[in-house]
């Protein structure tokens, strides 16, 4: 995957790789129409991405070595072309008790 690449979608949403990624596969789920926040979409866009967050996740989970995620929403952050994202990322909690523990 690269960054940009449209990984899944659907009428009211779309995912895909960030190209700033802050860990592997750290994912971007943004809604079809622009919006600043979250909060003005409608119900039916919020679902949308909701949903795709969810199948990423699954998605990510099946494709990586990741135990635990990270899900967070940026609201009025303008630093990007598109609308307000949902970020979720992999973590993997055995690899971060290991190094916690100076193993």
């Amino acid at each position: 995957m690269r960054a940009g690449d449209l990984i899944v979608e659907n009428d009211l949403a779309a995912a895909f790789p960030d190209g700033f990624p802050i860990s592997p596969g750290h994912m971007l789920v943004v809604p079809k129409r622009h919006e600043a926040d979250f909060f003005p979409l409608s119900e039916s866009e919020q679902v949308a991405i909701l949903h795709l967050t969810r199948q990423m996740q699954g998605d990510l989970a099946e494709s990586t070595d990741a135990t635990a995620f990270n899900v967070a929403m940026r609201e009025q952050v303008p630093v990007r072309p598109w609308s307000t994202p949902i970020f979720i990322s992999c973590r993997n909690t055995q690899a971060m008790s290991k190094t916690l523990a100076g193993e």
